[in-house]
């Protein structure tokens, strides 16, 4: 998300949003072994883009997936509610 949108150079950066030391940390996030140094990368980068990005969400949707052991086939997905809307087609009933 952040190369996609909030990188200077970056394609779908329609806010025009620059900032030489996001792009930076940017980059070296991505060459980061080190899991802790690398979540305070992306930690300074969110907060970079919350102190000085305008971006606007306009909606948060909340997702509640529920589970019984006869149904089958089933597994949550974070993208889209009950398996992307596609759930009929791949869960049965265990009776």
């Amino acid at each position: 998300m952040f190369s996609q949108f909030f990188q200077s150079t970056a394609p779908w950066n329609e806010s025009g949003w620059k900032n030489d030391q996001f792009d930076q940390l940017l980059l070296l996030a991505r060459g980061e072994t080190d899991d802790a140094k690398r979540g305070k990368m992306y930690g300074d980068m969110q907060a970079l883009v919350s102190q000085n990005c305008g971006v606007g969400i306009p909606v948060f949707i909340s997702n509640i997936d529920g589970v019984d052991k006869r149904v089958q086939g089933y597994s949550s997905n974070p993208l889209g509610g009950f398996m992307g809307y596609m759930f009929s087609e791949q869960v049965w009933l265990d009776a």
